[in-house]
């Protein structure tokens, strides 16, 4: 009889044991795939993703810069018409003839320093009430003279135009691809600006603007600076496309 219930008991505890390895999930070393080292230089190569957006923008960089070299500059001159005419019909014509003044102050300096010291292609001035002009290509009677006159006689060559104008940076960034671009509205900053014929500003690498002023130390640049500057960048980056182009 104890014979007879020592082979039950062997039996009942080989079944349970045989059940619990069935239905135990596989250990996590025994479920891994073996994958042995192998060292980097023994890798295949595998080529960084290419950025199609930086290319392409470097590409309309470089044909602008070319085109920009064979075309020429039209500096937009801000008038303040709105604010001086909403003083006016506020009756505060003191003011209003104090904003004109200093508008007509500031145009001069930033044609003064474009004359003097702009020499990367030929530089004309113009209004902003005529930028709608400007855009249909229809030059005749708003070009400036010496004296920011409107002179009929002065007409840009028929070339490529490109624009420039103290105004606030549009931050707007069309491409999100594009981490150094900031998409913040709220990030803005006042700078001498290019754009194209349109109007559009430009993007980089194409060198399209300098700040009005510096933040270490915190100052405000000059127009002959901000002009110099701009100079100085689109020169360089015109003799540097050209050695890669070669």
């Amino acid at each position: 009889m104890k014979t007879r219930l020592f082979f039950i008991s062997l039996a009942l505890f080989s079944t349970q044991a045989f059940a619990q390895t069935e239905s135990s999930p596989p250990q996590e070393k025994e479920s891994l795939e073996y994958h042995p080292y192998v060292p980097a230089w023994k890798r295949p190569f595998k080529p960084e993703p290419v950025n199609n957006t930086a290319i392409r923008m470097e590409k309309n960089a470089k044909a602008h810069i070319a085109a920009f070299k064979d075309g020429v500059l039209l500096v937009r001159l801000r008038t303040s018409e709105i604010a001086i005419k909403k003083l006016e019909d506020s009756g505060n014509k003191q003011m209003a003839a104090s904003v004109r003044q200093q508008r007509e102050k500031d145009n001069q300096k930033l044609a003064a320093a474009f004359r003097k010291h702009f020499t990367f292609c030929p530089v004309y001035f113009f209004y902003s009430y005529d930028s709608e002009k400007v855009k249909a290509g229809q030059f005749t009677g708003i070009m400036l003279d010496h004296n920011l006159k409107p002179d009929s006689s002065i007409l840009p060559p028929d070339k490529k135009i490109y624009i420039s104008e103290i105004t606030e940076l549009e931050q707007y960034r069309q491409q999100p691809d594009l981490p150094q671009e900031s998409n913040n509205p709220e990030v803005s900053f006042k700078a001498l600006v290019i754009r194209d014929g349109k109007f559009h500003q430009l993007a980089k690498p194409f060198p399209y603007f300098i700040k009005a002023s510096t933040n270490i130390p915190p100052r405000k640049r000059s127009e002959t600076e901000m002009v110099m500057l701009l100079d100085k960048n689109l020169q360089d980056y015109y003799k540097a496309t050209n050695k890669t182009s070669k």
